[in-house]
């Protein structure tokens, strides 16, 4: 997004429920950034965990996504590439079990995106965050 004043933006997502409708939002970025910190992810009681990633460089990208799991026991790492101007979703709930915390790093000197999407109770709850960043 570009304007010629200040602007807000968000990314909201609204979906479909038994019950009505359940949506989650997080603030935009001002900035791309190397280093994403998202905090509380879970693969147990029903939830699951999402990392998107997006790449909005016109080159390829390779980006590392560590699971810190609570305790430190069963941590991992996975590398993948990202393809320019692409975005790509990870389910942590394939990649890591338990509960912790996920930093994605690109790896190849460009900065992109991160957020983390997760739905628990049937998808009927979620939640959103861009989470921490840095250079």
């Amino acid at each position: 997004m570009e304007g010629t004043l200040p602007i807000i933006a968000e990314r909201a997502m609204y979906l479909p429920s038994p019950t009505g409708e359940i949506c989650h939002d997080s603030i935009g970025f001002s900035a791309t950034h190397n280093v994403f910190f998202l905090p509380d992810g879970q693969t147990t009681d029903g939830c699951e965990t999402y990392t998107l990633v997006q790449n909005p460089n016109g080159v390829p990208v390779d980006v590392r996504i560590d699971y810190l799991m609570e305790g430190g026991v069963g941590n991992s790492s996975h590398i993948y590439t990202l393809d320019p101007d692409s975005r790509a979703t990870f389910l942590m709930n394939d990649l890591a079990s338990g509960r912790g915390a996920v930093k994605v790093t690109c790896t190849s000197g460009e900065d992109i995106m991160v957020e983390r999407a997760m739905y628990w109770n049937g998808r009927q709850a979620a939640a959103n965050t861009i989470g921490g960043y840095t250079d």
